[in-house]
C-alpha cells in the first residue's frame, strides 16, 4: 500500500493527445537541361518542424491525466485504500508522460549533375556520370534528463526536463554518391560510390522510468534507467560494381560487386566520450546471373 506522508506514486503513461508533427517547409530549386540527358540542378531548403513528442516528467493527479470516467474504473481495482482514497483525493502523482516538447530545424542545400560525355571522341562518347551532393545542417532539442522528487502534499513542482540540440537522427551532414556509366548496345557497365559523414543514429541510448544512479520514488533501486545519450554511425564509404551483356533479345548476363573496398560499419555511442559500440562488415559480394526473359 500507499505508505502515507512519503514519497508520492509514480506511473508512466501514454497520451492520445499529442499534436501531429507539424513543419513549415521552404523549397528553393533551379535546374538547367541540355542535350538529350544533361542535367543541372540546385535545390536550397529548410523546415522549421514546431512539435516533436518525448517522454517528458511532470507532477500532476490523475483527474488531469484521465477523464473522470476512467478514474471511477481504476479505482475498484486497487487493492491499496491508501493509494485509492489517495487517487480520489486529487494526490499528486510523479507523472512521465509523451507530451509536445520542443522542435527543430533542418536547413540545406543539394546539387544534382547528370551528362553523357557527348563531346569526348571516339569510344569515350558512350560514358557518362550522375552525381549528388547534399549538405544539412539540423538541430532538434532532444530531453537528456528528467528529475522528479515528488512526495506527498507538495504545493510546488519537482520536475525537471533538461534538453541538449543535436542533429536529427539518421541526417548525415555531408553526403556524396557518384556513379560513372557506360552503355554500348549489348553492353552496360557502371561504377558507384556513396559517401556519408558521421551521423546520429540513436537516441536514447536506453529509455525507462528513472535516471541512472538515483532511486526511485517507491525508495528501491532504479532498475529500468533512462540513458539520455547519443549512437552514432561513423563516417562510411561504400563502392560498388555492376556490368551486364546482352547475348540476344531474351539472355542477358550480368556481374555485380558490392562493398568492393571492404567496408565497415562503426557504431560509437555517447556524445562527450565516444566508445565503440559495434564494428562488422558484410565482405565483398560478388554476384554472377543470367536473366531471361520469355
Amino acid at each position: 500500500g500507499l505508505t502515507v506522508g512519503g514519497a508520492a506514486p509514480s506511473i508512466t503513461v501514454g497520451n492520445p493527445y499529442l499534436s501531429p508533427f507539424r513543419s513549415t517547409n521552404l523549397d528553393l530549386s533551379f535546374e538547367y537541361y541540355w542535350g538529350t540527358n544533361g542535367f543541372v540542378g540546385l535545390a536550397l531548403f529548410q523546415k522549421d518542424i514546431s512539435s516533436f513528442p518525448q517522454q517528458v516528467a511532470g507532477e500532476f493527479p490523475l483527474q488531469a491525466i484521465y477523464p473522470q470516467e476512467i478514474i471511477a474504473q481504476i479505482i475498484p481495482n486497487i487493492t491499496s485504500a491508501t493509494l485509492a482514497q489517495y487517487i480520489q483525493d486529487g494526490g499528486v502523482f510523479a507523472v512521465r508522460q509523451f507530451d509536445d516538447a520542443p522542435g527543430g530545424k533542418i536547413q540545406g542545400v543539394e546539387l544534382n549533375v547528370q551528362t553523357n560525355f557527348f563531346f569526348l571522341p571516339g569510344f569515350l562518347q558512350r560514358f557518362g556520370v550522375t552525381a549528388n551532393y547534399t549538405y544539412i545542417s539540423s538541430e532538434l532539442n532532444y530531453l537528456t534528463g528528467t528529475a522528479l522528487s515528488t512526495v506527498q502534499g507538495q504545493t510546488g513542482s519537482t520536475a525537471v526536463n533538461q534538453f541538449a540540440t543535436a542533429p536529427f537522427l539518421n541526417t548525415s551532414p555531408h553526403s556524396f554518391n557518384a556513379t560513372l556509366y557506360y552503355e554500348d548496345g549489348p553492353l552496360k557497365a557502371r561504377v558507384s560510390g556513396a559517401y556519408r559523414k558521421k551521423y546520429v543514429n540513436r537516441f536514447p541510448l536506453s529509455s525507462g522510468t528513472c535516471s541512472v544512479g538515483t532511486t526511485t520514488n517507491a525508495g528501491g533501486p532504479c532498475n529500468s534507467p533512462v540513458v539520455a545519450d547519443f549512437g552514432y554511425n561513423e563516417d562510411t564509404f561504400n563502392l560498388d560494381f555492376s556490368m551486364s551483356y546482352a547475348l540476344t533479345k531474351e539472355i542477358r548476363l550480368s556481374l555485380e560487386g558490392r562493398n568492393l573496398t571492404n567496408a565497415t560499419q562503426y557504431r560509437t555511442m555517447y556524445q562527450a566520450n565516444p566508445v565503440s559500440s559495434s564494428y562488422a562488415s558484410t565482405g565483398r559480394i560478388l554476384t554472377l546471373g543470367v536473366r531471361a526473359t520469355f
